[in-house]
C-alpha cells in the first residue's frame, strides 16, 4: 500500500499545468553534486575573500576632530575658571548665592554644555581613529595586527581601553612609516 501512495504522489508531482504549445518544465537534477570540499587553510568556496575597500582621506574628520578637541579644551579652561571664581566668591561672601546651598547653579549650567560637547568630540575622534586604522591596512598590512573593529571597540571595553587604542596607534604609526617620506 505505501508504494502505491508513493507512486501516485510522484505522478502528481511530475504533472505540470502549462498552456498549449509551451515547453515542458525541466525536471531538477535528482542527484545534485555535493559542493567541493574546503581547502585546508583556504577560504570556503561560497565565502570568497573580498578585496579591501578603497582608502578614504581622513582630512575632513581630522579637521572636525581637531576643532572640537580645541573647543573642548577651551571650554574646560572656562569651566575651571568659573569654578575658581565661584569658589573664591563663595568664600569671601561677595557672590549673591554666598549664604545659600545653591552656589553650584552657575557651575551646573556651564557643565550642561560640556557633556554634549565631550560626547560629540569623542564620537568624532573614534570615527577618525577608525578611518585612519582602516587606511593603515593599505599602507602596511603586515604592521597592522588588529581588525578595524578594534579601532572602535578598543575604546569601549572597560580596562582594555587603557592598552588596545595605544597598541592600535602604534600599529598605525608603524604602517605609515613603511611607506616612507612623502
Amino acid at each position: 500500500m505505501p508504494s502505491t501512495v508513493t507512486s501516485c504522489f510522484r505522478g502528481y508531482l511530475s504533472m505540470s499545468i502549462s498552456a498549449t504549445g509551451s515547453p515542458q518544465p525541466v525536471d531538477p537534477d535528482p542527484d545534485p553534486q555535493p559542493p567541493p570540499p574546503a581547502v585546508p587553510g583556504g577560504p570556503l568556496p561560497e565565502f570568497a575573500a573580498e578585496p579591501l575597500a578603497v582608502p578614504r582621506p581622513p582630512g575632513g574628520l581630522a579637521t572636525a576632530t581637531t576643532v572640537l578637541l580645541a573647543l573642548s579644551g577651551l571650554y574646560a579652561l572656562l569651566l575651571t575658571g568659573t569654578g575658581l571664581y565661584l569658589g573664591s566668591a563663595l568664600r569671601t561672601g561677595s557672590h549673591p548665592d554666598a549664604g545659600t546651598e545653591d552656589g553650584g547653579t552657575l557651575l551646573a549650567l556651564v557643565g550642561f554644555v560640556e557633556t554634549p560637547l565631550l560626547v560629540v568630540t569623542a564620537a568624532l575622534f573614534i570615527a577618525w581613529f577608525h578611518r585612519v586604522h582602516h587606511n593603515a591596512l593599505f599602507l602596511g598590512r603586515d604592521a597592522v595586527t588588529r581588525s578595524t573593529a578594534w579601532a572602535i571597540g578598543g575604546w569601549l571595553v572597560p580596562f582594555a581601553f587603557l592598552r588596545i587604542p595605544y597598541r592600535s596607534a602604534k600599529e598605525i604609526w608603524a604602517a605609515s612609516l613603511l611607506r616612507g617620506p612623502d
